[in-house]
């Protein structure tokens, strides 16, 4: 279903909001998973909007995650209308990241996989990508 699809794109979207976090020198092309990663803790989304359509406007609260091991999770609440959460309106999904310092992919080698441009200056990221079309851009703070 493309809703479960631009969904599952919203919160690896999220994801790379995380990731600029870990930007300074070096060769961009090196992974950053790993003990040294600035990505590695927990974002909370102040905006993630999809198509124009603010989230967390509506109500959603978005918390990604992000292990050494290169896994994350997305723990979402106020979800009424199911747009993530397929039986209530908070659930939690996971999966497997990969980054650079400017670049994260999420889900490689699935059909959710998704490359996402992000930044990272102090304790606040962005995050940008497109999907089927959808452009998906968002806003974190770690905390």
């Amino acid at each position: 279903m493309k809703l479960h699809r631009v969904s599952r794109l919203a919160v690896l979207t999220l994801a790379l909001v995380a990731l600029p976090s870990f930007v300074g020198c070096g060769d961009d092309d090196q992974p950053t998973n790993g003990d040294t990663n600035p990505l590695i803790g927990s974002w909370s989304a102040l905006s993630f909007a999809i198509a124009e359509f603010d989230l967390i406007d509506g109500g959603y609260t978005l918390i990604f995650t992000y292990g050494a091991s290169g896994t994350y999770s997305i723990t979402v609440t106020g979800d009424d209308d199911r747009f993530f959460c397929d039986t209530s309106s908070s659930c939690t999904m996971t999966g497997t990241y990969t980054a650079t310092s400017s670049t994260i992919v999420f889900d490689a080698g699935t059909s959710d996989e998704l490359t996402a441009s992000y930044s990272i200056t102090g304790d606040s990221m962005s995050l940008t990508a497109t999907d089927d079309g959808a452009t998906l851009t968002a806003t974190f703070e770690r905390v």
